[in-house]
């Protein structure tokens, strides 16, 4: 086995590539960026709007320390 002993379940946070579906409304590609901000925890903290109900969803670079 290769790699750290504390990698987590997921290696990298959900991006939003993978992510278009909006979990409120169920609509497909309504995702618009309306926000990036710089966290020394997890990188860059990007805040998408759905242009249809306006629900927020926050991506994150990477994951914080010791997150699994």
């Amino acid at each position: 086995m290769s790699g750290s002993a504390n990698l987590g379940i997921l290696q990298q946070p959900l991006q939003p590539l993978g992510f278009w579906k909006c979990p409120k409304c169920g609509r497909w590609f309504a995702f618009k960026k309306v926000l990036e901000e710089k966290s020394e925890i997890s990188g860059v903290v990007s805040t998408y709007r759905c242009e249809h109900c306006g629900h927020e969803q926050k991506f994150a670079e990477r994951h914080p320390p010791h997150a699994i």
